[in-house]
């Protein structure tokens, strides 16, 4: 069988001898002969759709290749703003931590002087002294992923970064 129909007219010619007999025995008789002859011809009517499926199938490519695109590309306005609205949420979150810190220095302060004037405990002091450091580390973690995230955000949306410190 043909997978696809030529694309051309086609021009063959056959031939078929064949006997026939009512039983086994005249099959070899020589009287009961049978020839036909004939020329066909082949005329594609549909050849038109090879040349017209091309150029749909390239219409189609091109029409999924800018789909994938306008898929890429709101992927990366979605990052752009999930990065931006993170920004703001780490800003506020480091101003809130650096509020903390400032406290927890302030209690410490006021829990070593009750230590000397004997009115806390040495456990108070030191659980003071422990609450201001996990507030220092939770502050510069906090700093560390705002500076990168905003880093990649500058990076991504094209602007050159600018330091943020400069020392001669």
């Amino acid at each position: 069988s043909q997978i696809a129909a030529p694309e051309w007219p086609e021009l063959s010619a056959r031939a078929t001898l064949s006997k026939q007999s009512g039983n086994w025995s005249d099959t070899t008789a020589s009287g009961n002969r049978s020839y036909s002859v004939g020329i066909i011809a082949q005329i594609p009517l549909f050849s038109w759709g090879s040349l017209v499926s091309g150029h749909l199938e390239g219409r189609a490519a091109s029409h999924a290749a800018r789909d994938r695109g306008d898929l890429a590309l709101q992927k990366f306005r979605d990052d752009l703003e999930f990065d931006r609205v993170r920004i703001q949420a780490l800003l506020r979150t480091v101003q809130a931590q650096a509020t903390q810190v400032a406290q927890r220095e302030e209690i410490l302060k006021f829990t070593e002087k009750s230590y000397q004037l004997g009115k806390a405990t040495m456990t108070e002091w030191l659980t003071s002294q422990n609450d201001l450091l996990d507030a220092k580390t939770s502050w510069m973690q906090s700093r560390l992923e705002l500076a990168t995230t905003a880093a990649r955000w500058s990076a991504q949306a094209g602007h050159t970064p600018i330091p943020s410190d400069t020392t001669d």
